[in-house]
């Protein structure tokens, strides 16, 4: 696989995609040639740690009341619906 472009430029302000709560700063980024991705070094307060690229989004800057209300409502959403498939029989 050929190396593309970093998703994120140090300095972007991200967090983890799991653990919306955890947001942090870009410090490096390096290409990792063994899994072939971008990992990056992200400082969480006082702490930096190597995280992946698809474990990393851009944060969600929320401008008023109602856009919060909107995005809580989609992330319920979805997880209605992973629950609702997670929870059918095979």
């Amino acid at each position: 696989m050929q190396q593309g472009p970093p998703k994120f430029g140090v300095g972007d302000y991200v967090q983890r995609v799991n653990q919306p709560e955890l947001a942090g700063i870009v410090r490096e980024h390096r290409w990792d040639g063994q899994v072939e991705s971008w990992n990056y070094l992200v400082q969480f307060g006082a702490q930096l740690r190597a995280v992946p690229e698809e474990a990393l989004e851009v944060v969600s800057i929320v401008q008023s009341p109602w856009g919060a209300f909107e995005l809580s409502i989609a992330y319920m959403m979805s997880l209605r619906v992973f629950f609702q498939q997670s929870s059918l029989k095979p």
